[in-house]
């Protein structure tokens, strides 16, 4: 994407727009299961720190999910690199996956 990213484009499509980029590494198929608990680790891109912070407490709220500030929303076309790495393991493997940061458990984990 000459963007970089899908977040870069739609803040540059939509001017003013409070931009971040999440969920790109949950799978669709868990997110359409809405009976079904999610679980990993959410990576937030932004540059926008109160946009940020307001999606990091929604995900925060769902149970087995950790947010995690990956940084700027330039960095979001890195983590549409693992999404296309998690969408070729699913495939292969035919399983449904999804990332856990080892390292972190500092970081609070959702309830």
């Amino acid at each position: 994407m000459p963007e970089g990213s899908a977040g870069a484009r739609v803040a540059r499509l939509v001017p003013g727009a409070r931009v971040v980029s999440a969920l790109k590494t949950l799978s669709a198929e868990h997110l359409q299961e809405l009976a079904k608990p999610l679980e990993g680790d959410v990576f937030l891109c932004s540059d926008d720190p109160e946009a940020k912070a307001f999606v990091a407490e929604i995900v925060s709220r769902l149970v087995n999910l950790r947010p995690l500030d990956a940084g700027p929303l330039r960095l979001g076309a890195v983590v549409e690199g693992i999404t296309a790495l998690l969408l070729n393991l699913n495939r292969r493997y035919k399983a449904v996956t999804s990332v856990r940061i080892l390292g972190l458990e500092h970081v609070t984990r959702s309830r």
